[in-house]
């Protein structure tokens, strides 16, 4: 039951950011596109959804083979032949998806920035608005990892 929750969690995250990028993305990037939202109705939103179940369904067989990929039948038990000491292994911290996102937040906080700057001096009007105002929640989300409270309303 818990692997189905995991898997739709996945499908509907992956699906809900392509849709936001198909929604306003042709908003930001051609403002006078009057069909640019339909792209995330009709292709990036069922896309993404498709494609996040996809990998959620990958993330469970991996997690159900052990994690590694290799899976039970190819592990070893059995004894090994003492060797040399080998040199020593320097533990490595395991990937924070957190920091991950809060890495890509803040280049995709940029770059609205500066397309919403330079919208704003061509006078383009509400898609460089747009544009300024969502690098302002992605550079809050870089900061302090939580999305602004006005913007969840």
């Amino acid at each position: 039951m818990y692997a189905v929750s995991r898997v739709l969690g996945w499908s509907l995250k992956v699906g809900a950011i392509c849709f936001a990028a198909g929604f306003f993305g042709p908003m930001i990037l051609a403002p006078d596109a009057n069909q640019g939202p339909l792209l995330g109705i009709l292709i990036t939103g069922p896309l993404g959804l498709v494609l996040g179940g996809l990998f959620g369904v990958l993330k469970e067989i991996l997690r159900a083979r052990g994690g590694d990929g290799r899976g039970p039948m190819l592990s070893s038990t059995a004894p090994t032949a003492p060797t040399a000491p080998a040199a020593p292994v320097v533990a490595s911290a395991p990937a924070d998806y957190t920091t991950l996102l809060r890495g890509l937040a803040a280049g995709v906080g940029i770059f609205l920035a500066v397309r919403g700057v330079m919208g704003l001096r061509l006078q383009e009007g509400r898609g460089a608005a747009s544009a300024v105002v969502l690098s302002i929640v992605a550079f809050w989300f870089a900061v302090t990892g939580r999305v602004p409270s006005w913007f969840r309303r």
